[in-house]
C-alpha cells in the first residue's frame, strides 16, 4: 500500500513549500496514470497520478486550510 506521507516527502523535495492543494472529492474514480490532484508551489503547479487504479475513499479537509502541516511535517499524521 503507498503510503500518503512518501507522497509528501517526494513533493516537498521537488517542488518545496507547497501554497494551495486542488484534491479529488470522496467518492472519485480513478484510473492508473489518471491526474487525481493538483499541487502548487513556489516553485511550480503539479498534477499528481494514480499510482493504481481506485475509488477516493476519505479526504482530509481541514488540509487546504492548515498547508503548515504538510510544509512542517510531511510525515506527520496530523496532515493525513
Amino acid at each position: 500500500m503507498l503510503q500518503p506521507w512518501a507522497l509528501a516527502i517526494t513533493l516537498r523535495r521537488l517542488l518545496g513549500d507547497i501554497v494551495s492543494l486542488e484534491l479529488p472529492k470522496a467518492g472519485a474514480k480513478f484510473t492508473q496514470g489518471q491526474s487525481v490532484a493538483m499541487v502548487d508551489s513556489m516553485k511550480a503547479s503539479s498534477d499528481v497520478y494514480a499510482p493504481v487504479s481506485g475509488e477516493v475513499v476519505e479526504v482530509n479537509e481541514e488540509l487546504n486550510s492548515s498547508l503548515n502541516w504538510f510544509n512542517e511535517s510531511p510525515t506527520n499524521q496530523a496532515g493525513w
